[in-house]
């Protein structure tokens, strides 16, 4: 088990350094052997199961593993609204229909932030914080203030460059 554990651990390597990040999706045709893994390594870790090591905590930290799907996919969409900010010099713009995929997901999270519901109910605040101040670094004011968190309605240093 240990030597298997430690082949997918390299895969797992690769395709962080061919894709930049450890997001395998869960359906990945190219390797269903590896997204089928990170699925079990993230399961073992949510119910602490002992097989999951303190050592392999470690070596998959050091690769930024997203330990929740969800944090994985967020981490996927802020990338690419950076990049189509960047690529499209419209921060705070929705982006357009021909980038249905981006657009729905910030319509989506617009709507979440607004929501005094969603807000109150969020079992990690800092969590919530922290992608609230990554939107608003790419100039998307959304008008709320969880526990003083200011919005800029100035450009950024990020954002003029």
């Amino acid at each position: 088990h240990e030597r298997a554990w430690w082949r997918s651990y390299r895969q797992l390597q690769e395709y962080n350094y061919e894709f930049g990040n450890c997001s395998v999706p869960p359906v990945y045709p190219a390797n269903p052997t590896l997204a089928k893994w990170v699925y079990t390594q993230r399961y073992q870790y949510r119910i602490r199961n002992p097989v999951l090591t303190q050592e392999r905590i470690d070596a998959l930290n050091e690769l930024e593993f997203p330990w929740s799907a969800i944090d994985a996919r967020w981490n996927e969409m802020y990338e690419e609204l950076k990049d189509y900010v960047k690529r499209n010099r419209r921060p705070g713009k929705l982006p357009t229909k021909k980038d249905t995929a981006l657009r729905n997901w910030v319509v989506y999270h617009k709507k979440k932030f607004r929501e005094y519901d969603f807000i109150n109910n969020i079992n990690d605040v800092s969590r919530m914080k922290e992608r609230l101040r990554q939107l608003q670094l790419l100039g998307y004011c959304l008008d709320i203030d969880i526990h003083q968190s200011q919005c800029h309605t100035q450009p950024t240093p990020e954002q003029e460059q």
